[in-house]
């Protein structure tokens, strides 16, 4: 999309293609089930397939389109089952769910007017994302599964937070916990500390200091925060390869006024 280069189009469009081929039936690998190998699989294909038809539709032929969208349909439904049969309004404290409700979401956005069945799953969506979610965080902005979780469950929540509030004009950022998270990063990941000091992966670190890690989130956060603190935070850290995100597009790589 970038480069228009036909090349790259045409590997888009054949990884597409054969992940839309796979199957999501409930006993196999690449479902949101989980299996004896986990379901990351799943849950891999169910983040990136409906942005991937969302962002090469106009490059789609109407075979390939109807291929691709019926495949994102079939996952769709497979997620708003899982959440129903989990009960995740009533116990939403399965941090994989948590994830499911993100990309159910956005999936409900991308595959409007395809089915009716898209306004029960936004619907069912945003009834967690505007109360329940996150479980595992509250109005401090705090994430008691420790950094690493908060890391990564955060930037799982960038684009349709994006999303919702560059289409629809709904700023869940207001929320307070999204208010204040920004604060709990701040005072808990040290810059250069060689770990992140509690909770799940807490041991795993090494490869990249804390500051490392938390860097392009920070920085990402620095744009729409109002304290200038997380803009002094994010200019800090010289190394920000943690990892590649569609929100990087979004902004320019740092903003361009803060205060010490």
């Amino acid at each position: 999309l970038i480069s228009r280069k036909p090349e790259y189009l045409y590997k888009a469009k054949a990884i597409l293609l054969t992940l839309a081929e796979w199957p999501c039936h409930r006993k196999d690998v690449t479902s949101v089930y989980p299996q004896w190998s986990g379901d990351e699989v799943g849950m891999s294909i169910a983040r990136c397939l409906h942005r991937v038809y969302d962002w090469l539709y106009d490059d789609l032929s109407v075979t390939e389109r109807s291929i691709v969208s019926c495949a994102c349909l079939a996952r769709a439904a497979q997620i708003h089952q899982k959440l129903l049969e989990s009960d995740y309004l009533t116990y939403p404290g399965n941090s994989h769910d948590g994830r499911l409700i993100l990309y159910l979401a956005e999936m409900g956005m991308v595959l409007t007017g395809v089915t009716e069945e898209t306004t029960v799953w936004l619907e069912y969506a945003l009834k967690a994302m505007m109360t329940v979610y996150p479980h595992w965080g509250a109005a401090d902005g705090g994430w008691a599964e420790g950094l690493w979780y908060a890391h990564d469950y955060i930037v799982f929540s960038l684009p349709i937070l994006y999303a919702l509030h560059n289409t629809c004009g709904l700023n869940l950022w207001q929320r307070s916990f999204y208010k204040n998270f920004p604060s709990f990063v701040f005072y808990c990941a040290a810059l250069s500390g060689e770990i992140e000091p509690f909770g799940d992966g807490a041991e795993m670190q090494g490869y990249q200091s804390c500051g490392e890690h938390f860097a392009k989130l920070m920085t990402f956060l620095s744009h729409i925060s109002e304290k200038k603190l997380i803009q002094w935070w994010s200019h800090q850290v010289e190394k920000k390869q943690s990892a590649s995100w569609e929100t990087d597009l979004i902004f320019e790589d740092m903003p361009d006024q803060y205060e010490t």
